[in-house]
């Protein structure tokens, strides 16, 4: 259990250190934004919220020295997310399959989800996590397109929607609606929904309907 795990191999990345992980990897945001993202979000959400849902965690703290950590999201499923600037990824399996912070009787209630794992590191977490006893139900597989941030900002932003269709905000009144029509959903997962969500940051496309 993640709260529960002492001394063990994947050592807790603390509040204080997650700033010094995200600038390790900043100069590596070119080439794995999502990664620089999964940090600084990390980061964000456990300044706002009080309940410490999102765990940063790194096998014997190696993360000062070859950048590997893993993030885990425990609430009403369990997520893990993992990278590292070790091609290899050795530390990455030690640590899935040595932990005892999570073991198969964890994801007996709860569904586990490889979040955005890396092509290079996913067939060693599969590994791990199956040689742990921890079924893998789904396995989707899925592209990841990104461009300089300077780049971005070359695009012609002069955007206009059809006459029958508008953008608006969403909030917490949306999410129902989204559990319903999301393919994974599970047993009260629309509060997983909105959960962390920064509701200032969701747009959707609406047709109006004559």
């Amino acid at each position: 259990k993640v709260s529960d795990a002492v001394q063990d191999i994947l050592v807790e990345i603390s509040d204080g250190d997650l700033p010094k992980l995200l600038q390790m990897y900043e100069k590596h945001k070119g080439w794995v934004p999502h990664v620089y993202s999964v940090i600084l979000t990390g980061i964000e959400w456990r300044k706002k919220k009080k309940e410490k849902y999102t765990t940063f965690l790194s096998p014997n703290s190696c993360w000062k020295e070859d950048g590997t950590f893993l993030v885990v999201l425990t609430h009403y499923s369990f997520d893990l997310f993992c990278f590292s600037l070790d091609d290899s990824g050795k530390n990455i399996y030690e640590g899935i399959k040595e932990t005892n912070r999570f073991e198969a009787d964890d994801c007996k209630d709860k569904i586990l989800f490889l979040y955005a794992i890396h092509n290079k590191f996913y067939p060693i977490v599969a590994k791990a996590v199956r040689e742990k006893g921890i079924n893998l139900s789904i396995d989707d597989h899925c592209h990841m397109f990104s461009i300089p941030q300077e780049e971005a900002l070359k695009f012609d932003t002069d955007f206009r929607c059809p006459p029958d269709v508008y953008i608006k905000q969403l909030d917490k009144s949306y999410a129902n609606f989204i559990n319903s029509i999301w393919p994974h959903r599970y047993e009260d997962s629309e509060i997983h929904r909105t959960f962390n969500r920064d509701e200032r940051l969701l747009r959707s496309i609406f047709k109006i309907n004559r």
